[in-house]
C-alpha cells in the first residue's frame, strides 16, 4: 500500500529546523509521522464546530428522530480520514522488534488523567499547526545519546500507539454502525465527538513521544501552544458554568415568584435571556461539547420573545439543565484532579497551620500557595464557590497569625477535604 503523500507542513522552515539535527534515518523514519500527526490535529481541532453545525443544520431531523445516516457517515469519514491516514503511516514503520501478539506496553488511550501540568486559565485558541512550528525555534536540541537506543525506544512507543489507534478505530466503527442501525442519530454523533476527544489526546501523546527524546528540555506549552487537554478544557467549562448557573438560577427564582409584580418578573425574564445570550457568545460556551452547546442554543431560541406566562417552563428547564451540567465534576479526569488538588492544598494548609506561631511569613507563603490550588476547584462545590467569589472581590488579609488561622479554619468548615485529617483518616480506613 502506498504511503500517504507528504503535505506542505513538512516544508515549513522551523519544522525543518527541528529535524535538521536528526540523523538521516531518523528524518526518514519519524518526520512523515509528525507531519501526518500535525495535519490530523489541525482537522480534529475543528471537529467540535463541525459537529455543532451538523446539529444545527439537522436540528429538526434529529429532534423528531428522522434518520440521517448518509450525512453522518460522510461527516465521520471526513473527520477521521486524517487519523486513518496516520494509522496507515504508522503501519509502514518497521519497528525494531515486532511482537507476534499484543504489545505489552499498549497505549490505552486514556489520556484524560491529570498529570499536574498546564493551566485551565489559558486563552481559548483554535489549534493551528503553524502555532507549533512557530514555537519550535525556542526548543533546545537534546544532549548526545545513543541513536540506536533512542530509536528503539521511540519505535516501541510508535508500536504501542499504532496498536491502540487501530483498536480504537475498530471499536468506534463498530459503535457507530450499531447506533446508526438502531436509528439513534444523536447518540451516533456523540460517539463521534467522544472518539475525536480521545484521538486528539492520543495524537498529542504521539507527538510528545517522538519529539521529547530529541530535546534537552521539553515544554508542552512551547511545542503545542493553544492546546488544552480534556482536563483543562473541563476546568474552564466548569468554572464558566458555575458563574452562569448562579446568575440564571437567581433570575429564574425571581421569574417564578408569583408574589412579585408582573413588571419585576418581566425584568427577570429579560435579564435571564440576556445572560443566556451573552453566555452563548462566550469562551465557556465555545469550549463545551457540541451536544451541550446545541441544547443551550435550543433553550435560547425557545425563550427569546416569550412572555412571563409562557416562559416559566422553559426557564425552569434551563435552570435544571445547568444543574445537571454541574455534574461535570464527576467525570473521571476532573474527579481525580479535584482529589489530588485538595490533598495537595490540605498538605500546604496543615504545614501553614503548624508553623504560623513560629513564622508568619512562611505560613503566609504556604497559605497563598494553597489558595492558588483551591482556585482551580471553582465550580466543584457551591459553598466553596461562594467563599472564592468573596475573596475574588476582596482578597483575604494574611498579615497576622490570627488571620491565617481563621482563614484555614473557615476553609476546613466549608470543605472538610481541605483538612489533612480527612486524608489521614482515609488512609487509615483503607489500611
Amino acid at each position: 500500500m502506498a504511503a500517504p503523500e507528504e503535505n506542505h507542513h513538512g516544508d515549513h522552515p522551523l519544522f525543518v529546523a527541528l529535524t535538521a539535527s536528526w540523523a538521516k534515518e531518523d528524518r526518514a523514519r519519524y518526520r512523515p509521522i509528525l507531519i501526518d500527526a500535525f495535519d490530523a490535529l489541525g482537522v480534529l481541532s475543528r471537529v467540535d464546530e463541525r459537529a455543532f453545525k451538523f446539529r444545527e443544520d439537522k436540528r429538526r431531523e434529529i429532534m423528531v428522530g428522522v434518520e440521517e445516516p448518509e450525512a453522518l457517515s460522510e461527516l465521520s469519514k471526513e473527520v477521521l480520514s486524517p487519523i486513518r491516514a496516520l494509522a496507515q503511516r504508522l503501519s509502514l514503520v518497521n519497528v525494531s522488534a515486532t511482537p507476534e501478539s499484543e504489545p505489552s506496553g499498549t497505549f490505552d488511550f486514556d489520556f484524560n488523567v491529570y498529570d499536574g501540568t498546564g493551566s485551565a486559565e489559558k486563552d481559548k485558541d483554535s489549534f493551528n499547526s503553524q502555532d507549533i512550528f512557530g514555537a519550535l525555534d525556542a526548543l533546545e536540541p537534546a544532549r548526545e545519546e545513543s541513536a540506536t537506543e533512542r530509536r528503539r525506544n521511540i519505535d516501541r512507543e510508535i508500536e504501542s500507539f499504532a496498536f491502540g489507534l487501530n483498536r480504537q478505530l475498530s471499536l468506534y466503527d463498530d459503535r457507530l454502525a450499531q447506533t446508526m442501525n438502531d436509528g439513534e442519530m444523536t447518540r451516533a454523533l456523540q460517539e463521534l465527538e467522544d472518539a475525536v476527544e480521545t484521538f486528539v489526546e492520543g495524537v498529542f501523546a504521539l507527538v510528545i513521544a517522538i519529539s521529547r527524546p530529541f530535546l534537552a528540555s521539553f515544554d508542552r506549552a512551547k511545542l503545542m501552544p493553544g492546546h488544552r487537554t480534556s482536563l483543562e478544557n473541563a476546568l474552564v467549562v466548569r468554572a464558566g458554568l458555575a458563574d452562569v448557573r448562579r446568575e440564571i438560577t437567581e433570575h429564574n427564582t425571581r421569574l417564578q415568584d408569583t408574589a412579585r409584580t408582573q413588571e419585576a418578573r418581566t425584568e427577570a425574564l429579560g435579564a435571564l435571556v440576556s445572560k443566556l445570550r451573552r453566555f452563548v457568545a462566550s469562551e465557556t460556551f465555545a469550549a463545551m461539547r457540541a451536544a451541550e452547546r446545541h441544547q443551550m442554543t435550543l433553550f435560547l431560541s425557545a425563550l427569546e420573545g416569550l412572555s412571563v406566562g409562557t416562559a416559566l417552563q422553559e426557564a425552569e428547564g434551563l435552570a435544571k439543565y445547568l444543574d445537571s451540567l454541574a455534574m461535570v465534576s464527576t467525570r473521571d479526569s476532573i474527579a481525580q484532579h479535584d482529589r489530588e488538588t485538595m490533598k495537595s492544598a490540605a498538605d500546604l494548609l496543615e504545614a501553614a497551620h503548624s508553623i504560623v506561631g513560629v513564622s508568619v511569613v512562611n505560613a503566609q507563603n504556604l497559605t497563598r500557595d494553597a489558595l492558588g490550588l483551591i482556585a482551580r476547584l471553582y465550580g466543584m462545590q457551591d459553598n466553596l464557590d461562594e467563599l472564592l467569589l468573596v475573596w475574588r472581590a476582596a482578597p483575604p488579609s494574611l498579615e497576622s497569625a490570627d488571620e491565617i488561622t481563621a482563614l484555614i479554619d473557615r476553609l476546613y468548615m466549608v470543605e472538610p477535604r481541605l483538612n489533612a485529617v480527612h486524608w489521614f483518616s482515609e488512609v487509615a480506613s483503607s489500611a
